[in-house]
């Protein structure tokens, strides 16, 4: 199960943490593409370990699918702050909140609200 999970950061520090995040992104990306090489080598003599191809491939496709997902982060924190750069005045100042349906929510100003 995928959560999202928040704290803040000065904004200076933002860029950093998009760029650790493409740094972990290219690592995986990295590892999946050693894999690959790995199965088409394999190929050669896949009556004898196509299980093992199958699994190898269904593990590539799990990683790449996180990987996508992280891609994304990176690319909504950057989004943000691009609004931030330009000035956009309706950036929210409160947390998300996640209600049971998976829909990000603001948090309302009363206490035990939401």
């Amino acid at each position: 199960m995928r959560v999202r999970i928040s704290y803040g950061v000065d904004i200076e520090k933002v860029p950093q943490k998009v760029q650790d995040l493409v740094y972990e992104s290219i690592e995986a990306l990295e590892a999946s593409g050693q894999l690959l090489r790995r199965i088409a080598d394999d190929l050669d003599s896949s009556e004898e370990n196509i299980k093992q191809i199958l699994s190898t491939i269904d593990k590539i496709r799990i990683k790449l699918s996180a990987v996508d997902l992280t891609i994304a982060d990176a690319q909504s924190i950057s989004q943000g702050l691009d609004n931030h750069y330009n000035g956009e005045e309706n950036v929210s100042d409160r947390r998300p909140t996640m209600d049971p349906s998976g829909d990000a929510t603001t948090e309302t100003e009363g206490p035990g609200e939401g």
